[in-house]
């Protein structure tokens, strides 16, 4: 009977069960540092990528809120000024209203024998309109009749006097391109002399125009300042808007609307003036949504043609004609908001800006793209992207180290 001392001893199976002790201990140590080295480099570069998403959210919405805060800034320092400039034209034809309305006052309708006098001055056309030289301060058109009235002369000699007026307002203002007196008498006084009665239509008839309809009693009962839509100018001017302001007697009675028009062309430029960054760009619209001036960037971000706005045409308000997220901004324009929304726009995700312009009821758009904004967020997520990869190489060099260390 065998003892167990002479048992044979079972075979030792695999690489590390046939290692002595102390073997199976420096490779156990290996593979313990192996994996702690492993775990910390995991772990590092998952903390930085969170560290950096973090940072990079927080950067974001700092530039964002800075952007915003600039954009404000600016729609509303630019509608300030634009306001200023409108401002300027309805105070100077409430200047010169003044002065009318004191001409008017009884005291003033003196004798003015030996000065102006309308029946020597006027002369009748073929057409039985009446017109004065042309080598005058101002052109004078009094609708086809065959005799002038003793009113209406003697109300053309008292009006005359705006000669020493009219010519100096327009040169301290170069943006407005003329002065204007409409009566109730159906007479027209026209700042600068554009030999007014040769170029009016046959129909024209100065109590029906737009802006002389506005200053009236009916429609504008507090006597205030108004401005009129954009249309095309009687005199030539093309494309304008108006500024008017009723003239009532000493005895309260309505006598007629004294206007200024500003050219739509000077405000475009006014506007087209107006930059943000690299490509950004302002418009301008009216309380009922019609364009009062935009570039041909414009026509494309808001979905227009600008084929589709040219003569008459341009008058029309493009409530209807845009996409339904711009119809958004429009809307907000229109009613006097303010503030800054993205949008996207012609495939480009854009900031706009609006502020209102009070003096007018218009409203000034300030449009530049997003991508534009953020050159410090792109820089700082470079800045992010080369720090994480330096980290990320000195964790890897410093486990190969370690690796390195416990394999000696």
């Amino acid at each position: 009977m065998n003892s167990s001392a002479d048992r044979p001893k079972p075979a030792r199976n695999g690489w590390f069960s046939g290692m002595s002790f102390r073997s199976r201990l420096s490779w156990s140590t290996v593979l313990i540092v192996a994996i702690a080295v492993a775990a910390t480099t995991i772990y590092t570069f998952y903390r930085t990528g969170l560290t950096n998403t973090y940072l990079t959210g927080q950067i974001n919405d700092s530039v964002e809120n800075q952007t915003e805060k600039e954009l404000t800034f600016a729609a509303a320092r630019h509608a300030r000024d634009l306001d200023n400039f409108f401002t300027s034209a309805s105070s100077s034809i409430t200047t010169l209203g003044t002065s009318i309305q004191n001409l008017l006052k009884p005291y003033a309708m003196v004798n003015t024998i030996g000065s102006w006098d309308a029946r020597n001055k006027l002369s009748r056309l073929p057409n039985g309109r009446w017109d004065n030289p042309n080598t005058e301060p101002g052109s004078i058109f009094v609708p086809a009749q065959e005799q002038l009235p003793d009113p209406l002369v003697a109300e053309l000699n008292i009006l005359k006097q705006i000669d020493f007026i009219a010519p100096s307002m327009l040169k301290e203002n170069p943006d407005m391109i003329a002065l204007f007196f409409g009566s109730m008498q159906g007479e027209t006084l026209y700042y600068p002399n554009v030999d007014l009665a040769a170029i009016l239509p046959p129909d024209f008839v100065v109590t029906e125009r737009t802006w002389f309809q506005l200053a009236s009693p009916n429609q504008n009962p507090d006597r205030k300042v108004v401005w009129a839509v954009p249309y095309q100018d009687a005199a030539q001017n093309g494309l304008v808007v108006t500024t008017s302001y009723p003239i009532y007697d000493d005895f309260n009675r309505f006598r007629g609307v004294i206007g200024a028009d500003l050219q739509l062309a000077k405000i475009s430029n006014q506007i087209g003036a107006i930059r943000f960054a690299q490509s950004g760009y302002a418009f301008l619209l009216d309380k009922d949504g019609r364009i009062i001036a935009m570039p041909e960037a414009g026509f494309t971000d808001l979905g227009l043609s600008q084929a589709d706005f040219q003569g008459e045409l341009a008058l029309e308000p493009i409530l209807d004609k845009v996409p339904l997220d711009i119809f958004d901004i429009v809307i907000r324009m229109t009613t006097g908001q303010n503030g800054v929304i993205k949008l996207v726009m012609n495939g480009t995700e854009k900031y706009v800006a609006y502020q209102p312009i009070p003096s007018t009821g218009y409203s000034l758009g300030i449009v530049v793209p997003i991508s534009e904004t953020q050159a410090t967020l792109v820089a700082t997520r470079e800045q992010l992207a080369n720090e994480s990869q330096r980290t990320l190489i000195n964790v890897i060099v410093s486990a190969v180290a370690l690796l390195a260390g416990a394999l000696l």
